[in-house]
C-alpha cells in the first residue's frame, strides 16, 4: 500500500513567483515518512538500533503553485538484507481533477548500531512493518486492465 498526505503550500514555501521552492518538496518527502518512522521506533528510540539515509534522489517534472493543492504518496519500494527505499511522489491536482506528477524521490536507508557503528541485518519486526508498506505503482496499473 501507499500513504498519502495532503499538503497545501505556505507563502513560506514559494519563491517571488509564487512557485514551490524545490526545497519544500524535500521537507514534504521527509514528513509523510513520519508515519513509517513512528512504527520502526516507537517513541523515536533510535539506540542502540538505528536508520541513516545513505542517498536521497529527488526529480522535479512539474511546477507547482501555492494555491495548488498537493499530495504525497509514500511507499517501501525495496527491501534488503540490510536496507531498504522509500519511494515518494509529490501530486498536484488541477481544477478539472487531472492530477499532475511534480516530483519523485527515492531515499536509500540503511541500518546501524549506534554502538558499534556497523550495519546489522532488518529485524523480523522491521520486515514485518516494512511489507506493510511495501507497494509498487505496478500494482495500481494491474488494476486498470
Amino acid at each position: 500500500m501507499f500513504a498519502t498526505m495532503k499538503i497545501q503550500p505556505q507563502v513560506a514555501d514559494t519563491d517571488l513567483f509564487g512557485a514551490v521552492d524545490y526545497i519544500a518538496a524535500t521537507r514534504w518527502f521527509d514528513r509523510a515518512r513520519t508515519p513509517i518512522y513512528n512504527e520502526l521506533f516507537p517513541g523515536f528510540h533510535l539506540k542502540p538500533h538505528g536508520l541513516v539515509v545513505v542517498n536521497v534522489a529527488v526529480e522535479y517534472y512539474s511546477e507547482a503553485l501555492v494555491d495548488d493543492l498537493l499530495e504525497t504518496r509514500t511507499w517501501v519500494s525495496r527491501i534488503g538484507n540490510r536496507s531498504f527505499d522509500i519511494t515518494q511522489e509529490l501530486w498536484k491536482t488541477r481544477e478539472n481533477g487531472d492530477k499532475i506528477l511534480c516530483a519523485t524521490s527515492v531515499c536509500i536507508f540503511s541500518t546501524i548500531n549506534f554502538t558499534n557503528h556497523k550495519s546489522e541485518p532488518l529485524s523480523g519486526r522491521f520486515l514485518e512493518i516494512l511489507n506493510k508498506y511495501s507497494w509498487s505503482p505496478a500494482e495500481e496499473n494491474k488494476g486498470a486492465q
